[in-house]
């Protein structure tokens, strides 16, 4: 097999179940809650994600929309999404306190981050390496040691968002509901900061 083409020929699963467990996995929805929202069986859902049956591209087109996925998530294998996410929150938060809709940000930009990783793999464009995170440090000290070796001030940053980016930190913007969390954070093995 060389090609893409070729997998048509030979019969080859293109949807793979296991990303479509994996994204509904992230979200924390039961299988009962997507299959009805799909308005198909739990046992058909299930099926699609033990490859043992596949959805059309209306109900896989449903299914990206859901989950907040583009339809190529589930074609080819992808890296599990970080473990650790630091939220800037008033309260401590964690990933299972957060409402759907909010569960629903952090995989639209996990999805973005996917997507930008792979046009620069494609664009051949190399991110300057990332500086590694003590994170034996408190917080404090260790904002202090970031802000002095990016010469920042200790108040308000205008242009941080550039300078974030410049030091090879990717930066989106994606709107949030409620007043959930007014930003967040992770370090990815595959994609990086």
């Amino acid at each position: 097999m060389t090609n893409n083409g070729s997998r048509f020929e030979t019969g080859e699963r293109l949807i793979i179940g296991d990303q479509m467990r994996k994204a509904r996995q992230m979200l924390a929805i039961a299988p009962s809650e997507t299959a009805q929202h799909l308005g198909v069986s739990e046992a058909g859902l299930l099926a699609w994600e033990q490859e043992r049956a596949a959805p059309t591209l209306t109900q896989l087109e449903a299914l990206g929309g859901l989950y907040g996925r583009s339809l190529d998530y589930f074609l080819r294998h992808t890296p599990p999404a970080p473990d650790h996410i630091e939220f800037r929150s008033t309260s401590r938060l964690s990933f299972g306190s957060l409402s759907a809709q909010a569960r629903l940000a952090l995989a639209r930009f996990d999805e973005l981050c996917r997507a930008a990783f792979e046009l620069e793999q494609l664009l051949g464009k190399h991110r300057p390496p990332p500086r590694p995170t003590p994170s034996e440090l408190p917080a404090p000290q260790l904002a202090r040691e970031r802000r002095a070796a990016l010469g920042l001030p200790d108040g308000p940053i205008r242009d941080l968002l550039d300078r974030l980016v410049g030091v090879g930190i990717r930066v989106f913007q994606l709107p949030v509901p409620g007043d959930a969390f007014s930003g967040f954070s992770y370090w990815h093995s595959d994609y990086g900061p």
